[in-house]
Parts: C-alpha cells; structure tokens; sequence
C-alpha cells in the first residue's frame, strides 16, 4: 500500500494543477470587458471559483455569489452605476499622470 501513496499524491498534484491551469484560462478567456455587467459577473464568477481553489471559506464565496446574484443587491455594484466607470477613469488618469 504505501508503494501506491506517491503515484496517487503526484495524481491528486497534477489534477490540481490542471484545475489552476482551466481557471487561469477562464480568467484570460473573458472577452467582455470589465466595464460590463457581463465581463465583471464573468471575472467575479472566476475569481470566487479560484478563491474556493485556494481555500477560501465556501460559505464565505457562497455568500458572496448570493448577493451577487440578487439582482436588487447587485444593481448599485455593477457598472451600470457608473462606478466602475468612474474607477477606471481614475486609474487612466493616475496612470497618465505616471503615478502607477
């Protein structure tokens, strides 16, 4: 039996590292822009999937994907407040001004 241990930790490694991989892809795969509510709900649903992947609380992303989810919570966070709009207008223009 423990001549198999190795062979199955190298497994349960690689699967891992292949879960990592598709959820980096997914990340560089959004092709909305973040400015969007579409690319932000995107990137938020990645990113809460790869919080979960380095062990985040499930209960904790899981509550974040309700409020997330309920359109009346969510009006006022996605771009469509012009918020997000607004934040990237800021960092252009720190950017410009050569201030990061």
């Amino acid at each position: 039996m423990n001549a198999t241990m190795p062979g199955l930790l190298a497994a349960n490694q690689f699967q891992r590292f292949r879960e990592l991989l598709r959820l980096l892809a997914a990340l560089r795969d959004i092709s909305e822009p973040l400015t969007t509510p579409e690319g932000l709900k995107k990137a938020i649903a990645t990113l809460l999937e790869l919080a979960v992947f380095l062990g985040l609380d499930r209960e904790l992303v899981e509550r974040i994907r309700s409020i997330l989810s309920d359109d009346a919570s969510s009006s006022s966070c996605w771009p469509s407040s012009a918020i997000w709009p607004a934040c990237c207008g800021w960092r252009a223009r720190r950017a410009t001004a050569g201030c990061g």
